[in-house]
């Protein structure tokens, strides 16, 4: 049992694998997100446990599943325009479109 996990965290079980791939998608998202914003010029920031990590550690922080981004309303629906037309296909999620 002891191989099969990495590390214990508030009880839960994390996965190498899993983690891995985590991670990698985090970084996809992420690298699309700055290639939109910088070839905009929309700014955004990082938030929560992603700047944690960042300031902290220089990298994600293993068991935060998530990016933590945040941008002023104006930017944020200047994203969500461009987004829709840029975002590779898998990576596109449109909030309420139905």
């Amino acid at each position: 049992m002891k191989e099969s996990f990495s590390m214990m965290k508030s009880g839960t079980v994390l996965y190498p694998g899993i983690m891995k791939k985590n991670v990698g998608a985090e970084l996809t998202i992420l690298s699309e997100v700055d290639r939109i914003c910088k070839k905009y010029d929309i700014s955004y920031y990082a938030g929560g446990g992603t700047l944690l990590g960042a300031v902290r550690d220089g990298q994600f922080i293993p068991w935060d599943d998530d990016i933590d981004i945040m941008m002023l309303r104006e930017d944020y629906n200047r994203f969500i325009h461009f987004a829709q037309k840029e975002l590779p296909k898998e990576l596109l999620y449109c909030y309420g479109c139905g």
